[in-house]
């Protein structure tokens, strides 16, 4: 309901706008003109005279429609995120606060734990496993986020030891400085004024 302040503030310049510059309407009528304008449910039964008053309802209406169309945007969306909380609620219960067997299999060796591959030991889950699956299983991250995720890290993960640290850092170096020296070597070899454009010397700071 972030927009509130703005209908309200539409409201009460739209209506000391026309009110003034349209000396036919009383401040009811004007109050009932911009309410009708606002809601775009305006009957016709009341209209501006003036060619000011004409030009700042055109405009007006506009931009009050606008406005008023998201706060009615984000209160049609309050049923439905309280439902979505709900639904989240009664999933997240379904795992008991006391562990057990059942539950401790679950974790470490359920059917969604198996297909997502978070289960890195049979003898325990992490933290962030836990948070993990429970994301999934509330329906907040999806099986592909995970995806694109892992093929990032991999992409990091230079040295692939499943953790980034700084020896991937210093071995992306080295393969950037073999990979600038073998072009060199390859440029030199090339006759003069051929294939410049196709070598490419990157230069990167470790």
């Amino acid at each position: 309901l972030q927009s509130l302040p703005s209908v309200v503030f539409l409201f009460l310049l739209g209506t000391l706008v026309l009110w003034k510059v349209e000396p036919c309407l009383g401040f009811a009528e004007a109050v009932y003109f911009v309410l009708s304008t606002l809601t775009t449910l305006g009957l016709g039964d009341v209209v501006c005279k003036t060619a000011a008053g004409k030009l700042f309802i055109g405009v007006f209406s506009v931009v009050g429609a606008l406005v008023f169309g998201a706060v009615l945007g984000c209160v049609a969306l309050i049923p439905l995120q309280a439902a979505q909380k709900k639904e989240r609620e009664l999933a997240l219960d379904e795992i008991p606060n006391e562990l057990n067997r059942e539950t401790f299999e679950y974790l470490i060796n359920g059917e969604r734990v198996r297909d997502l591959g978070l289960s890195q030991d049979p003898r325990y889950c992490t933290r962030d496993e836990f948070t993990l699956l429970m994301l999934v299983d509330l329906g907040i991250v999806q099986e592909e986020d995970l995806a694109m995720c892992r093929d990032k890290f991999e992409k990091l993960d230079v040295d692939k030891s499943g953790r980034i640290t700084k020896r991937d850092l210093q071995l992306l170096a080295a393969r950037n400085v073999v990979r600038n020296v073998a072009a060199k070597v390859l440029y030199s070899w090339l006759p003069s004024g051929r294939g410049k454009e196709a070598v490419v010397v990157e230069e990167e700071e470790e």
